[in-house]
């Protein structure tokens, strides 16, 4: 690809040179974040929704007509189609009534989140800056959700509701640990604990060049701290997964496809323990990080009642009923989000859903062989976030605000698919060299120059040792 080609298409932009509009994607998230309710007839509505169902039309146009960055990309077809796929479900299982005023509102939740993040983040930069609001944010809630979790007391809603307007109610659930399980701003501690989880490590990959790593380490642990106190498992373990998935890139950075190696190792434990143990390998290890035994041992029960219901309707799901063949002492909710989609909309609702992930990690993989180490973090920052995603997501059902922060962190996502690294617009496309993405790469590139003969570097400039300078 020539630099004309890559400069001259409107759907193809350098990483440093795209234009987006992250503030927008900043203000649709401070909105999402406001725990305010007001009722207009018997519908309930909030800031998210007014916001999103006055966006959603025109970004919905900007999409159709390509004039979204990147034009129509299949990412976004997986995320129409389920929304078609949804909207077909909800109004096959229920009343017309019901379905006329619910699907249109949980429509608006996906796709504006979707969308407004597609049209807003359109560079490396543009991510970094909504990962650092979110940081910004996560940091800001900390002081609030320690008093709560001490006092038990709301802060933020308590003074919403002292001036009159309608905000979440406190969920009441049992202290664990001495600690009462904060919410904030969230209908629900969980959510809070998965808000809080949304960016440590892609703020961590990110800002490697910009930040210290003593003060990105500081800012992780903090927001660490604010996850712990929500007091919930599934967030926490995946903020562990971050950290382990940037550690191993690290101690690998030198090893030759390192993930197939990962994902090789990973299945051969598996399956040892999977032998050794007297109940499934996934509920022995379920239990183990669970900070309740109990609590694992329900979500245990959800899984197999839900993957039962799962293989009686594979393909149009139930809606929101509840799995008939659950006791009737279980709760309704099942706090599995994929579990959800493919009870409630069926496994094509749940394959385009999942696809968007599949997608992403794909084109990660892709642009994991170019030379240029800014574009190599960029994509390893989004991968990071999304491997956090798709374990929380199996711990939480989520909904609203939460729901749609999820289809917005799939739209920050969606920059890898257009976007070019610096080296690639400039030069053209370059064989890729391992070792330029942990150290200095004017070697390696001379080397490749000159056809594979060693170049020296010039008397005035020492040699570059590879591996000296990381990209953490």
């Amino acid at each position: 690809m020539t630099a004309s080609s890559t400069f001259d298409a409107s759907t193809r932009t350098g990483v440093a040179d795209a234009k987006g509009a992250p503030w927008l994607a900043g203000l649709a998230l401070l909105i999402l974040l406001t725990p305010a309710y007001f009722l207009v007839g018997d519908i309930l509505l909030d800031p998210g929704r007014v916001f999103f169902a006055l966006m959603t039309p025109w970004l919905v146009i900007q999409l159709l007509s390509g004039k979204l960055p990147g034009g129509i990309l299949l990412a976004d077809k997986f995320v129409l189609g389920y929304c078609a796929w949804f909207s077909f479900a909800m109004f096959l299982h229920h009343p017309l009534q019901f379905s006329l005023i619910n699907v249109p509102l949980h429509l608006i939740y996906i796709l504006g989140g979707y969308l407004v993040a597609r049209y807003s983040i359109r560079s490396f930069a543009d991510f970094r800056a909504l990962m650092l609001l979110i940081v910004c944010l996560t940091v800001f809630f900390l002081p609030f959700a320690i008093y709560e979790s001490i006092t038990t007391h709301f802060v933020i809603p308590y003074f919403i509701k002292s001036i009159g307007i309608g905000t979440i109610s406190d969920v009441n659930y049992c202290c664990r640990f001495g600690l009462d399980r904060a919410q904030v701003v969230f209908s629900h501690p969980i959510h809070f604990g998965y808000f809080c989880s949304f960016a440590v490590g892609a703020f961590f990959v990110s800002y490697a060049r910009s930040v210290p790593s003593f003060v990105r380490l500081l800012i992780c642990l903090l927001m660490t701290v604010a996850c712990v106190m929500s007091v919930s498992s599934g967030p926490l373990l995946s903020i562990l997964l971050q950290g382990a998935v940037i550690f191993y890139w690290l101690i690998t950075r030198n090893m030759k496809k390192p993930w197939i190696k990962l994902f090789r190792i990973l299945g051969v434990l598996y399956l040892i323990l999977e032998v050794a143990s007297n109940r499934p390998a996934i509920y022995a290890i379920a239990e183990r990080m669970a900070f309740s035994p109990g609590n694992a041992f329900n979500r245990r029960l959800i899984f197999e009642y839900g993957m039962e219901q799962f293989w009686r309707t594979p393909i149009l799901g139930i809606g929101y009923r509840r799995i008939p063949t659950m006791p009737f002492w279980m709760k309704d909710s099942v706090d599995n989000h994929w579990l959800v989609i493919a009870v409630a909309y069926g496994f094509p609702a749940f394959l385009a859903f999942a696809g968007v992930f599949f997608l992403v990690f794909r084109q990660v993989g892709k642009n994991y062989s170019s030379p240029d180490a800014e574009w190599v973090r960029a994509n390893f920052a989004v991968a990071v976030m999304l491997a956090g995603l798709v374990l929380v997501l199996a711990t939480v059902a989520i909904w609203l605000d939460t729901l749609s922060m999820t289809y917005m962190l799939l739209g920050t996502s969606a920059f890898i698919f257009y976007a070019q690294p610096k080296t690639t617009a400039a030069t053209g496309p370059q064989e890729f060299v391992r070792r330029a993405v942990f150290g200095d790469m004017r070697a390696e590139a001379a080397e490749r120059a000159s056809g594979g003969r060693a170049t020296p570097a010039p008397v005035s400039q020492p040699q570059a040792k590879p591996g000296r300078r990381t990209v953490l």
